[in-house]
């Protein structure tokens, strides 16, 4: 991997997010296992706010199975931690209080099963999916391979060094993020964002961002969804708005407005993909990617990342061995700003 393409991963997360309007029914999250941890607490607005949104089906919420089974153990963990000094005083109150005896007698039997802990932890996370609409993406026998693959050979996000245990899980989890941006239900939803309580660089915020997904945070949203209903408009937050309309009109807008969606850095590789398969003509994979890969000399995998998610959407069509043209009118409009590019790759000014 070269130098700047090193650079682009290692900045993903930096810079504002671009929200386009409405947020409400354009809008998908994906949810890491930090949200869950930190922030599902009853005292916590934002939260219960977000949660609120998603019951009523306004705003999609998406996680990996991976999250849901850490969150569980967490939980349980969590109650155990509680369990032991809560028995020894009650144990004492019932030993010293003839009250207390007869008060608390059989209140804390179901607590010492442990089994019985386990199904209602499972009970507990399955009815709060449900409650909430929570779309929750399986592990899967094709993220093996990536997931093992990067922690023995390469040290990109999540993963902060070779063979570092610790990161396995996210790895994982952004196998699970890869699928829901993949999935062709969300092709068309603006906004997708991710909530997660992670700070470090070169962690799962590189990574989830690095597939396409924007970082905000839940009180974030939740102030710029309120300032929406209440129909304020002037304020900017740290989410800048853009009407969905704005892409209605010329397809030098449609282009420059899909482009605007590109993580930083990426969106030369967006432009080369549309304006490539264009001149290509239904080229294979490998050709599509190999050509954009040696025009901008960054990696292949890096090409082949932004053609999925490119491919997930309407704008390049993905047959299963070639790659065609989605819309056709953007597809040329970024075909006719590469014209020397492509005349050059073809070999036509020769």
């Amino acid at each position: 991997m070269s130098k700047d393409v090193k650079k682009q991963t290692s900045d993903l997360s930096q810079g504002e997010v671009q929200l386009h309007r409405p947020i409400l029914g354009n809008t998908l999250i994906f949810l890491d296992t930090g949200y869950f941890r930190d922030y599902c607490r009853p005292t916590d607005q934002p939260h219960n706010d977000v949660l609120k949104y998603a019951a009523e089906n306004k705003i999609v919420l998406c996680t990996s199975k991976i999250c849901i089974e850490e969150w569980r153990t967490q939980l349980l963990s969590h109650l155990n931690g509680y369990i032991k000094p809560a028995l020894k005083v009650h144990n004492e109150m019932r030993e010293n209080n003839i009250l207390a005896k007869k008060l608390f007698e059989g209140i804390y039997d179901n607590i010492k099963v442990m089994k019985i802990r386990e199904e209602e932890s499972r009970k507990t996370v399955e009815e709060f999916i449900s409650a909430h609409q929570i779309k929750v993406f399986d592990y899967k026998d094709y993220h093996i391979a990536p997931t093992w693959e990067a922690y023995f050979l390469e040290k990109k996000p999540p993963f902060q060094k070779l063979k570092c245990r610790d990161d396995i899980p996210d790895a994982w989890i952004c196998e699970g993020a890869k699928d829901v941006m993949a999935n062709a239900e969300y092709a068309e939803t603006p906004n997708k964002l991710f909530f997660t309580t992670e700070t470090k660089r070169g962690g799962i915020i590189d990574a989830l961002s690095f597939i396409g997904l924007s970082h905000i945070t839940p009180a974030e949203l939740v102030r710029v969804i309120k300032e929406e209903e209440q129909g304020i408009t002037t304020t900017q937050p740290a989410a800048v708005l853009a009407d969905t309309s704005a892409t209605i009109g010329s397809t030098s807008s449609l282009l420059d407005d899909l482009l605007s969606k590109a993580l930083s850095g990426h969106e030369l590789i967006w432009l080369h993909l549309l304006g490539f398969v264009e001149a290509l003509d239904t080229p294979i994979h490998s050709e599509l990617i190999n050509s954009v890969a040696i025009a901008l000399n960054v990696s292949p995998e890096l090409v082949a990342l932004n053609a999925k998610y490119l491919a997930s959407g309407q704008y390049l069509q993905d047959t299963g061995n070639h790659y065609i043209v989605g819309n056709q009118a953007v597809c040329e409009e970024a075909a006719n700003r590469l014209t020397g590019e492509i005349i050059k790759m073809l070999g036509l000014g020769e």
